[in-house]
């Protein structure tokens, strides 16, 4: 069993085993997909579990664009096609763009000698940051062996043809939930119960500003009132006993002033 390289999976491309890849200008450059020892596969048509067959993400109405939010789920299916020979097989591996996000590819792994068709693959996001997912991303990236010989029953020969239609990718998506970890649905009815406490205690609450009220009312005002009446009193006070010794003092200079006359 041999790992392809690049040279090999440029012939494979040319000779139809792999077919709707976008050829580059250049088959080494940065872009291209075909890299030393894999090939990249894109993201084709995206579905969205739960969806009716004719509802926007349903099968017969897939999207181009979503916005997978924390614990969402979407079915993606492959803009490129396979058709491997008897001596051929692949296993996929997600691409650092999706695994670096915290966004879980469930189904990535064997792909058989003799599996004709797109690939498809569960996304569920796992991060806590919304991750925006287009037609025309890498989805999976792909390492092409070659066995010593051709299997005796690939795949094809053991399963037959694909089935017409959209069956099988209905029958994948009712077996998904769109919102995997039910993060919604809890926020949902955390929000609820505490909408529900606050309506239980808000009559408590609303009781003891009454009685805070109330007291500042009854006790507070007239003390501070009171401290107020008492605080003049004594500053009258003061005042009155600064006029007196001012007066004694103004008697004692005129009888001074007698005295020096006679």
């Amino acid at each position: 069993m041999n790992l392809l390289r690049d040279v090999d999976l440029v012939q494979l491309v040319n000779a139809n085993v792999f077919t709707n890849v976008i050829v580059p200008r250049d088959w080494d450059s940065q872009g291209s997909p075909v890299q030393p020892s894999s090939i990249d596969l894109h993201a084709g048509f995206i579905y969205i579990p739960g969806k009716g067959k004719h509802k926007k993400g349903g099968v017969d109405n897939p999207v181009n664009e979503i916005v997978l939010r924390p614990g969402e789920t979407v079915l993606v299916e492959t803009s490129e096609s396979l058709a491997l020979g008897a001596d051929l097989a692949a296993f996929g591996f997600p691409p650092t763009s999706i695994s670096n996000k915290a966004v879980l590819m469930t189904s990535p792994g064997h792909v058989d000698p003799g599996y004709k068709g797109r690939l498809h693959f569960t996304l569920i996001n796992m991060g806590r940051q919304d991750f925006l997912l287009r037609a025309g991303d890498r989805i999976v990236t792909l390492l092409v062996v070659r066995l010593s010989a051709g299997s005796r029953a690939p795949y094809d020969a053991r399963v037959g043809s694909p089935p017409a239609g959209n069956q099988h990718l209905q029958d994948e998506l009712e077996s998904l939930a769109h919102d995997f970890l039910q993060v919604t649905e809890r926020a949902n009815r955390a929000a609820s119960a505490a909408a529900r406490r606050a309506n239980l205690f808000l009559p408590i609450i609303t009781a003891l500003i009454g009685v805070l009220v109330t007291v500042v009312t009854a006790y507070l005002l007239p003390w501070r009132d009171a401290t107020h009446a008492l605080e003049s009193k004594v500053a009258a006070l003061e005042a009155r006993a600064d006029t007196h010794d001012l007066e004694s003092r103004i008697g004692q200079l005129e009888a001074w002033r007698s005295s020096q006359k006679r």
